[in-house]
């Protein structure tokens, strides 16, 4: 499969705690607590992306 087909379904995946996280972040009431979420948020979804994009290059490169 190609690696950037993979990283679609990847992205597709991290879709769906992206929208529950922001949905649990948007329920209290300060203001900064939906910051920090939207922060960790993409740390993770883009941490999750480079980390199968790495595995998928050395797997190509074996």
């Amino acid at each position: 499969m190609d690696p950037t087909q993979w990283n679609q379904y990847v992205f597709l995946a991290a879709l769906v705690p992206a929208i529950s996280a922001v949905y649990a972040g948007t329920r209290f009431e300060q203001p900064y607590s939906i910051v920090i979420n939207a922060i960790r948020l993409s740390f993770s979804i883009f941490g999750t992306l480079a980390l199968i994009t790495a595995i998928l290059v050395a797997i190509n490169a074996w």
